[in-house]
């Protein structure tokens, strides 16, 4: 129950979980550049990205809101913004989400606006294979 008066909705819930997605996500060259972090796995390196979610946990954001980016790029992310690096790279995270899924599960990607395309994509999913 709301007793703010401002309206405001509830917490969102328990952000939804796919390990074998996120393990899919880690290895896909960097959506910005190509580029894979070579990252140390036991006694081997290996070629690996991080999964950033463009929705924060925080806000409900669960895997399928994750795109493969560099860890120096994921840094970028956090300290000056998703924006700000859409715009420096002129690309469109929701539409990166929408490839992503399409590519995964094979879904068409709904026509106009890519944010909303990314949120019906991610509730298909999420009602799918999510946990």
């Amino acid at each position: 129950m709301n007793l703010s008066g401002s309206g405001a909705s509830a917490k969102p819930g328990k952000p939804i979980e796919d390990k074998d997605y996120v393990k899919w996500i880690e290895k896909i060259p960097s959506v910005i550049d190509g580029a894979m972090d070579v990252q140390c796995r036991g006694d081997a390196a290996v070629y690996l990205n991080d999964g950033h979610h463009i929705h924060t946990k925080g806000s409900g954001g669960g895997d399928y809101w994750r795109i493969p980016i560099t860890r120096r790029q994921h840094q970028l992310c956090h300290s000056k913004g998703n924006k700000y690096v859409e715009s420096l790279h002129l690309i469109d995270f929701h539409e990166i989400v929408c490839k992503l899924l399409r590519s995964r599960f094979g879904y068409e990607i709904p026509a106009g606006d890519f944010e909303l395309a990314a949120r019906a994509m991610v509730k298909k999913a999420e009602e799918n294979y999510g946990k």
